[in-house]
């Protein structure tokens, strides 16, 4: 349920206190009541309907809240309700989220609804045409959508929020009157009630209604069609009750205003006015009159308001407000009173006392009203002692009385003031505190049970008593206490939490019923050591990069409550096994590392060593790494054998490294062999050192060479296809084998691809597969024969 504010001033906080208010006519939330002998009409007439505006000042913008008590109800999709503002209010910035729609039995705030364009299931509509706000009920509403005798609530302005949060206002006028809103819709209950829009925000205003259909205006006949027979009709426009304020514009002249009857909670309020009005009365402890109004709707010349529930010796504002028939409201200056104090002292009663022991006691009694509490004791009558005054105001007092002497009667007296002052003090009283007896005696403290994390302490008294221990690492047992307050001859009590190997001090207490304490001395003990290492790091990896001569090493570490740190080592040689002697590059609750103190070639082996508090060692998680050394080659070859033989050195193929057998290559370059030296360089990654490979040389018009099963090392690796360095490299190896030999196979896989536009098939690189071509391959055929 949505809780709301009413605000009776713009500006002025919300009122506290009870508000008997049915209608209120001041700036800043304008309340008007229904009456119905003022508003008549063939639809049934909504009750209790008001207007308010947080704004009332001409121009302004502020939030509009409109409740009304239907007698009809809600019960179908066509139960609209319709709200017509006045001509000169602005509406043109509200949008859906700045509305809000409630209704309920009480405050009219029990149930929201939800708001869209368009009525649906479950939601009400919500649509503005010129001055005109429809709310539609939802498409499957039924009988009780809105029950007979509920209030409604709309709200629109930034106060909305059930949909969203509203940030636009409704703009007043721009020129200072009454304004008068219409209430109908297909629910069947209509009305009208009216809004005064001032020049500031500080004056007095009438809520101006006019006279409502009478039988005597005309024919009665509704003739704006508003569902009202009324002043608006315009064939009731000349009747004399029709005309503003019935003709009467004049407020009631407010007078002779006093209180009477003041006590100290309470004072009546009256004046006199010299027309019947009506009474309402602000009132609060400051001129913001925030307790409230209270009214009263008789229209009468002699005006009487009770305040009650006010407090003692305190002075109250308030003013008076009187209203006549027609609406026209008069509002006096600020008036101020003060209530009478107090004079009747507290009653004081069921004085008694507990807790007793052999040094201290409390002390209880009851008053009628709040009070101060206070104690007077001593050995005799005469008290001689007494207690600081609690000025907490209470009617169940509780004072304790402590250092007494055991075994002593004590005599006491309890006293109260209220708040006005006014005291009592009881009669003379007494009690005796208990005997002083023997303290326990503490026997046999012995600690058991001892682990890496807990112990046990035990002992023995004469007599039953309580269980305390103290521990800590310091005869200061800093680490507090552990206590039994089971009475007990044999004690013990655990002590959990330790830690492993460590030094404890502690003392033992036993308190018996009495009050009697015995402490015993300091003892120590020390508890086991761990001896359980956690268990190892999982995950453990190390992978070369990011940079180039970096190895970074990630690992997951163990969940074992008392895991400290991982401790890594390093070699060369073999992954390192002990954890004390080995070359440590990292120790930490990380789990990642970078190493950048490594060479490229050279293999890298890391042992991860978990650790507990206890610096015990996990058996370690082990990884390896090495940074390659790139693997080079220097490519001799040739340019390729084609015509013109002069001026054609550079020789751009791919050079693929396979696995041999293998069709696919690993891994593919290009590589340019410049002019008549004849060599060019590449890098691969792909292929292990000390491997054997298969290589091929190819590029345009077939050249082709392969170097089958060549060892290859991390260092410049020489291949040379030129055939010994005796011939060029030769185009033409074009058939589908891939033999690595120029024969008629190739000759009649060239002539296939006469006149075809394959570069790789054109040996004189002219664009064009044809018979120049042939002659190439003829003349190559000549020189290395049929293979």
């Amino acid at each position: 349920m949505k809780r709301k504010t009413i605000t009776a001033f713009g500006g002025i906080p919300p009122r506290a206190g009870k508000i008997i208010l049915t209608a209120v006519f001041l700036v800043g939330a304008v309340i008007v009541g229904s009456f119905a002998n003022l508003l008549i009409s063939r639809a049934a007439q909504l009750q209790n309907t008001s207007v308010s505006l947080t704004a009332q000042r001409i121009n302004q913008a502020g939030n509009t809240t409109i409740r009304f008590k239907t007698l009809s109800g809600v019960d179908a999709p066509t139960d609209t309700i319709t709200v017509t503002w006045p001509t000169g209010f602005n509406l043109a910035a509200i949008v859906l989220t700045d509305l809000d729609l409630s209704h309920g039995a009480v405050s009219g705030y029990e149930t929201d609804e939800t708001l869209a364009a368009a009525a649906a299931p479950g939601v009400w509509g919500a649509s503005f045409g010129g001055q005109v706000l429809t709310l539609t009920p939802p498409t499957n509403a039924a009988p009780g959508e809105i029950l007979a005798g509920n209030y409604v609530v709309i709200e629109i302005g930034a106060h909305a929020s059930f949909g969203g949060a509203g940030a636009n206002q409704v703009t007043n006028p721009a020129v200072a009157g009454s304004y008068e809103y219409v209430f109908a819709g297909g629910y069947g209950d209509a009305k009208r009630a009216a809004v005064w829009v001032a020049t500031d925000n500080t004056v007095g205003v009438t809520g101006n209604i006019p006279g409502g259909a009478v039988e005597i205006c005309n024919n009665g006949i509704d003739d704006d069609g508003d569902g009202l027979i009324d002043c608006n009709d315009p064939d009731c426009a000349a009747f004399p009750d029709c005309v503003p304020g019935g003709g009467d514009t004049t407020p009631p002249v407010i007078s002779n205003i006093r209180v009477i009857d003041i006590t100290p909670t309470s004072g009546t309020v009256v004046w006199d006015t010299d027309e019947p009005a009506t009474s309402c009365v602000e009132y609060g402890e400051t001129e913001l009159y925030e307790l409230g109004m209270i009214c009263n709707f008789s229209l009468v010349f002699s005006h009487s308001i009770p305040l009650v529930g006010l407090t003692p010796l305190t002075t109250y504002h308030f003013r008076v407000i009187s209203r006549d028939e027609h609406f026209n409201t008069a509002i006096s200056l600020d008036h101020t009173f003060t209530t009478l104090g107090d004079t009747e002292p507290p009653v004081i009663s069921n004085i008694r006392v507990i807790n007793i022991t052999t040094t201290g006691a409390e002390v209880v009694w009851d008053t009628n009203e709040p009070a101060s509490s206070q104690v007077d004791y001593g050995f005799t009558d005469s008290y001689g002692m007494e207690t600081p005054t609690d000025f907490t105001y209470v009617t169940e007092h509780h004072v304790v009385l402590t250092d007494l002497t055991p075994g002593t009667l004590y005599h006491f007296r309890v006293r109260s003031f209220d708040i006005s002052g006014n005291g009592a003090v009881s009669d003379d009283h007494t009690f005796t505190t208990l005997e002083e007896s023997e303290a326990p005696v503490i026997l046999n403290v012995q600690i058991v049970d001892i682990t890496q994390t807990s112990a046990r302490v035990i002992w023995d008294t004469n007599e039953p008593a309580n269980s305390v221990v103290e521990y800590g690492l310091t005869e200061a047992y800093e680490l507090g206490e552990v206590r039994d307050e089971a009475y007990a001859m044999s004690h013990s009590i655990p002590l959990v939490g330790l830690m492993p190997d460590t030094l404890y001090h502690l003392r033992v207490h036993s308190t018996d019923p009495e009050g009697n304490e015995a402490v015993s001395g300091d003892y120590t003990f020390t508890t086991l050591p761990d001896m359980e290492p956690p268990a190892n790091v999982s995950d453990f990896i190390a992978v070369p990069g990011p940079g180039p001569v970096e190895i970074t090493l990630t690992w997951t570490n163990p969940a074992d409550p008392d895991f400290a740190g991982v401790r890594i080592c390093r070699s060369t040689v073999d992954y390192p096994g002990d954890p004390l002697t080995c070359d440590i590059i990292y120790q930490g609750a990380d789990e990642t590392y970078l190493d950048t103190d490594v060479v490229v070639g050279v293999t890298y082996y890391y042992t991860n060593f978990a650790f507990d508090a206890s610096m015990n060692f996990a058996s370690g998680a082990i990884a390896s790494a090495r940074i390659p050394i790139p693997i080079a080659f220097e490519i001799w070859a040739h340019p390729e054998k084609r015509w013109p033989r002069i001026g054609n050195w550079d020789t751009i193929a791919d050079f693929e490294i396979r696995v041999p057998g293998e069709r696919a290559p690993l891994e593919s370059v290009v590589v340019n062999t410049d002019g008549p030296s004849g060599f060019g360089r590449a890098i691969l990654t792909a292929g292990e050192p000390d491997t054997a490979y298969d290589f091929t040389f190819k590029g345009l018009s077939h050249l082709r060479k392969r170097m089958d099963l060549i060892t290859i090392s991390e260092a410049t690796n020489t291949l040379d296809f030129t055939l010994g360095g005796a011939f060029n490299l030769l185009a033409g190896d074009c058939h589908a084998s891939k033999d690595n030999l120029v024969n008629s196979l190739d000759i009649s896989t060239l002539v296939n691809d006469l006149m075809s536009s394959d570069d790789v098939t054109d040996l004189n690189d002219d664009t064009q597969v044809n018979s120049l071509d042939i002659t190439i391959q003829l003349a190559n055929l000549m020189v290395w024969g049929d293979g």
